[in-house]
């Protein structure tokens, strides 16, 4: 029985054996990892093969699209009127694909085509099955190839400032042939891509709001010189502090060189509750008296005449009712009338490349669209009475709108609308120099006070010895120094322009007062009145009980109201704390220009500088590092040009901004 139970176990043993030996042997234990590799790589490797080939077919598909729709948008390359332009571009498309031997991968219904305006857009999709050897075995038999894209030739929603200088130093073949690049940039960017000289019967159509049809584009000329005369209208709509009837120049304050845009002035309620400093930030008419071209008369004192040094407003770039052709002419969608404006320009005066650019972007900035909006818009004609003048119908007649309705609602505010902004700035030389009025003196409290012109009757001797009666303001000036007023009254010829002040008293001995002149009825009936001048003042005053109640002014009061030059007031009353007048020259509007560059490219405006002087440092440092075609590539928008290849130059810029693109 032992022996049996024995020879169990010896069997039972020999089979454990091998079995323990086994696994303890370790030779041939990486074969195993080594196969489980194997299969892994072999499936990573299958899958890498399927993605290669699905890649390779979607970029050959896409590759075959983008060449398809380029050629198809091209305007210039397909002329098929006996099919329509829709159905010739829809097969040069399908075209393109079957010669490719991609035919199945395309339907004509994924293929549309838009043609308006001016622009020609072909938008197409297609797909591709690609098979797959090795995902099959997960299940995915094949993967879709897809490819999608749009080309357009022309751009939509483009807004441009023409920013040209009409100074002094560009007379002769300088403005010639300026004129002729400008006229040809906007005809292919207004009227005919295709052709540079045609200004009218245009394949762009003419805006019909009424039937869907509108400008994509726009371009606002702005010629500049030591000012920008904005034009009556378009200065009036952005109200500007100081306003008046005399100019259309204004100032821009120092710090909004550092940003863009311009905002409207507030209405009385808001600028009243505002700081002097903020009020100074605004838009400012500028007095006309500071920027007069040239003396007529001279500077001295006899008596109580003060006879000051006065200038013709109609020799002066801003005077409102001359040299019209200096005006700012905002967001033209008309070749044609382009190319009038253009015609008309003249060059004369100093060079602010400064004030030129800060309009330029004025007009691109969304805080204007007030303006556009407003000007938009036709007024009634009024008659003599000042009522509306009605038609037929017995409806008002209405003026033609500066603007064409179709850019209402520009300039595009960016976060919202997709558009392009771009400022073509040009000059011929350097910054020079040009008056202005202090910051000081922008807004805020005043030392002047003036008698109601209603109240005060002089007599007016003219150049015939004729006496007339005509109506005129004593200004009274106060010296905190010595807390008096000194009165001046202000007498002008026929034109209103030569003026000459009276002083109460004598040169040597100013007749001064402790109140503001009119504040008693006994102002205009004291020994007093018996001088010459002071009995001409006071002539016909109308009742010595019935003061004239003079009133304070603001500066901004002061500068709409009176038009005094800016040099007279510092001469006559030394005493005002701060300069009325500022020259700036050119190293600050240096400065002012590359602070309003650097804004103007921060914000996604395109600046592009056309330089026909020797060499403007300033200009190329202000030109944007952009591309104007859309594509990828960047380069400085700087061109030094001369008078025979300045029309090339424009005429590239239209092509870069019509320019033939993939925009999906």
């Amino acid at each position: 029985m032992f022996e049996s139970a024995s020879k169990i176990r010896l069997a039972l043993r020999r089979p454990f054996s091998r079995v323990k030996t086994f696994t303890s042997d370790e030779d041939g234990a990486m074969y195993i990892l080594a196969m489980f590799l194997f299969v892994v790589m072999l499936i990573f490797s299958g899958l890498a093969i399927d993605f290669m080939r699905y890649e390779l077919h979607r970029t050959r598909l896409q590759a075959t699209l983008d060449r398809a729709i380029l050629a198809a948008a091209n305007p210039d390359r397909i002329i098929a009127a006996e099919v329509g332009q829709e159905a010739a571009r829809k097969a040069v498309v399908l075209d393109y694909f079957k010669r490719a031997g991609l035919e199945d991968t395309i339907d004509a219904n994924s293929v549309t085509v838009e043609m308006s305006q001016g622009q020609s857009i072909v938008d197409a999709s297609a797909s591709l099955n690609i098979t797959t050897p090795f995902l099959n075995w997960s299940g995915v038999s094949e993967l879709s190839a897809p490819a999608a894209g749009r080309a357009e030739k022309g751009v939509a929603l483009t807004e441009i400032s023409l920013v040209l200088d009409v100074s002094g130093s560009m007379r002769g073949d300088k403005l010639t042939e300026l004129k002729k690049a400008a006229i040809e940039f906007s005809n292919l960017l207004l009227c005919d891509p295709a052709d540079a000289s045609k200004s009218t019967d245009c394949t762009i159509p003419e805006p019909d709001v009424a039937n869907g049809v509108f400008t994509k584009t726009s371009i606002s000329l702005i010629p500049y010189a030591a000012y920008v005369n904005a034009g009556d209208e378009l200065l009036q709509a952005f109200d500007p502090v100081g306003a008046h009837a005399r100019n259309n120049c204004a100032t821009f304050s120092e710090q909004s060189y550092g940003k863009i845009g311009v905002i409207p002035t507030p209405d009385a309620l808001g600028l009243a509750a505002m700081s002097n400093e903020d009020k100074r930030d605004f838009l400012m008419h500028q007095s006309s008296a500071a920027m007069m071209a040239r003396s007529i008369g001279s500077t001295s004192e006899t008596g109580e005449v003060y006879r000051e040094s006065t200038y013709l407003l109609d020799r002066t770039p801003c005077y409102r009712a001359s040299d019209t052709w200096r005006n700012v002419r905002p967001f033209q969608h008309s070749a044609a009338t382009l190319k009038t404006a253009v015609n008309l320009l003249q060059a004369s005066g100093n060079t602010s490349i400064d004030v030129g650019l800060k309009w330029g972007t004025t007009l691109l900035h969304p805080g204007a669209e007030p303006v556009v909006d407003e000007l938009t818009t036709g007024q009634p004609v009024l008659d003599a009475d000042g009522d509306p003048v009605l038609d037929g119908t017995g409806a008002p007649v209405m003026t033609t709108p500066l603007i064409h309705e179709t850019f209402r609602g520009r300039p595009y505010n960016p976060n919202s609308t997709s558009s392009r902004k771009i400022v073509v700035l040009m000059t011929d030389g350097f910054n020079t120099s040009a008056i202005e009025m202090s910051p000081e003196v922008r807004a805020g409290d005043s030392p002047f006070w003036v008698t109601k012109p209603s109240k005060i009757k002089r007599i007016h001797r003219d150049s015939g010895d004729v006496r007339q009666q005509r109506g005129g303001n004593v200004l009274s000036v106060y010296d905190s120094d010595t807390e008096k007023y000194q009165w001046h009254f202000v007498r002008e010829d026929s034109y209103g322009d030569i003026r000459q002040v009276i002083k109460t008293g004598t040169s040597s001995n100013p007749f001064t007062k402790d109140h503001p002149f009119g504040t008693l009825p006994t102002d205009c009936f004291n020994s007093d009145k018996t001088r010459r001048y002071w009995r001409e003042i006071c002539a016909n005053y109308p009742d010595p009980t019935d003061p004239a109640e003079p009133r304070k002014l603001t500066y901004e009061q002061f500068w709409g109201e009176e038009n005094y030059y800016p040099k007279f007031l510092e001469n006559q009353f030394p005493w005002i704390e701060n300069d009325v007048s500022l020259k700036v020259g050119s190293t600050a509007k240096n400065t002012r220009l590359l602070a309003q560059c650097s804004a103007a490219e921060s914000s996604g405006i395109i600046v592009v500088t056309i330089d026909m002087s020797s060499g403007n440092s300033t200009m190329e440092s202000c030109a944007s590092t952009a591309s104007l075609d859309g594509s990828a590539i960047a380069k400085k928008q700087y061109y030094p040009v001369s008078t025979t290849d300045i029309a090339e130059t424009f005429r590239k810029l239209a092509n870069d901004i019509n320019k033939l693109r993939l925009t999906k």
